[in-house]
C-alpha cells in the first residue's frame, strides 16, 4: 500500500511539473504580444512627433518600414501553437502596422459632394529623372486620364520640347522643371536655391494658368533637395559622419523650403504645388512647412501611395498640395513609366476665388 501511495504521489508531482513547464509559455506569449503592441504604438508616436527630426528617426522614415512586421513571423505561429485563442489580438497589431506605420489611406472611398458637378482640373506630376522615360506611355496616360496640366521634375529641355509637342500644349521650362497645359499659360517665375558653387539649381517653377472658368490660378512644379547622400552614409554604417551629414542636410533643406514658403506668401490667387518633395508626410521637415495645405493623396487616396521604389521598399515622397480654394475629388499613383518615380494624378475642382 505504501509503495502504491508513493508511486501515485510521484506521478502527481511529475504531472504538476510538466503542467508548470507548459503553463508559462502561454503567459510569455501574452506578455510578448503586449510588449510588441506597445513598441508599435511607441514607434507611431515618435514617427509623428517633432522628435523625428533626429537623425535616427529620419533614418527610420526612409527605411523599409515593413520590417516592423517581422516579429509577427515568430509570434503568430507560437501563439497558434500555445495559445490559439489569442491569435485574434494580432489584428490590432496589423492595423497599427498597415495604417499608422505604413500609412495606408482609405479616404478614396469617400463620396463626393456637389463640387463634383463643377468643371474639374486634372493634374499629373512626375519626377522623370532616373532610368529611361517611356515618353509614349506618358503621352498615352495623359490622354487616357484626360489630364490638362502636367508638372515635371528632372526634365531635360529636349524631353520637355518633344513631350509637350506631341500633346500640342503650351509649356514653360526652366533648368530641370517644366509645366505644360492645354490651358493658357502666362507669367512664370523661378524659385532658386541659395548660391552654391556659382550655380543656382531650381527649387520650383511657378506658372499662372487660366482655368476653364476663365479665372487664374498658380501651379508650382517643385523639386526639393534629397537626403540620399546622408542616408547613404548611414547605410554604410558610418555612425560618425552619417548623423552629422543628416543634421547638415536637414538644415539646408529647411533654408531652401523657407525660400519657397516666402515666395508662396506673395501669391494671392488659388495655388497648387506638385512635385518631388523628397520627404514623407510624417517627417517634421514636411509637417513644419506644409501641414497647413491639403495633401491630395491624404485627402482622397486609396492605398500606400508609394511614388519611389528601391530594391527593398517604396516610399511616398511625391505630393500634390492645394490651398483652401480647392477641393480634391480623387488622387491615384500612376503606373511605372521607366524612371524611379511614379506619377501622382489628381482631380481637383476650384471652390473659391477669395484672395488669401
Amino acid at each position: 500500500m505504501l509503495g502504491t501511495k508513493n508511486s501515485s504521489m510521484r506521478s502527481r508531482l511529475n504531472t504538476c511539473s510538466k503542467d508548470s513547464q507548459v503553463s508559462w509559455k502561454p503567459k510569455l506569449i501574452l506578455l510578448l504580444a503586449w510588449v510588441y503592441l506597445l513598441a508599435l504604438l511607441t514607434i507611431t508616436y515618435f514617427m509623428w512627433s517633432r522628435f523625428n527630426g533626429h537623425w535616427l528617426l529620419t533614418l527610420f522614415l526612409f527605411s523599409p518600414r515593413w520590417a516592423v512586421a517581422l516579429p509577427l513571423a515568430i509570434l503568430l505561429p507560437a501563439t497558434l501553437w500555445f495559445r490559439p485563442r489569442l491569435a485574434w489580438f494580432y489584428a490590432v497589431h496589423c492595423a497599427v502596422i498597415v495604417f499608422a506605420v505604413l500609412g495606408f489611406e482609405l479616404r478614396g472611398f469617400q463620396k463626393l459632394d456637389d463640387a463634383a458637378m463643377k468643371t474639374p482640373v486634372h493634374v499629373l506630376t512626375c519626377n522623370i529623372g532616373g532610368g529611361t522615360l517611356d515618353e509614349e506611355a506618358l503621352v498615352a496616360l495623359v490622354r487616357e486620364r484626360k489630364i490638362n496640366i502636367v508638372l515635371l521634375q528632372e526634365c531635360l529641355p529636349r524631353t520637355a520640347k518633344s513631350f509637350y509637342a506631341k500633346l500640342q500644349w503650351n509649356y514653360k521650362h526652366q533648368h530641370s522643371l517644366a509645366i505644360g497645359s492645354s490651358m493658357e499659360l502666362s507669367d512664370h517665375q523661378m524659385v532658386n536655391r541659395p548660391l552654391r558653387r556659382h550655380a543656382r539649381p531650381p527649387v520650383a517653377l511657378d506658372c499662372q494658368v487660366r482655368l476653364p472658368d476663365g479665372e487664374e490660378a498658380r501651379f508650382v512644379s517643385v523639386h526639393l533637395p534629397t537626403f540620399r547622400p546622408a542616408l547613404r552614409k548611414m547605410q554604410e554604417f558610418d555612425f560618425i559622419n552619417g548623423p552629422k551629414a543628416m543634421q547638415k542636410q536637414g538644415q539646408a533643406y529647411r533654408s531652401i523650403v523657407q525660400r519657397l514658403r516666402d515666395h508662396l506668401a506673395t501669391i494671392e490667387i488659388p495655388t497648387v504645388l506638385a512635385g518631388d518633395f523628397n520627404v514623407p508626410i510624417e517627417s517634421t521637415y514636411y509637417q513644419d512647412y506644409w501641414a497647413s495645405m491639403t495633401n491630395a493623396y491624404s485627402e482622397k487616396g486609396l492605398g500606400l501611395g508609394y511614388t519611389k521604389f528601391t530594391r527593398l521598399h517604396g516610399i511616398r515622397i511625391d505630393h500634390v498640395l492645394v490651398d483652401e480654394c480647392w477641393q480634391v475629388l480623387s488622387t491615384q499613383v500612376g503606373p511605372h513609366l521607366g524612371g524611379d518615380h511614379r506619377p501622382v494624378i489628381t482631380k481637383l475642382v476650384k471652390i473659391s476665388s477669395v484672395e488669401k
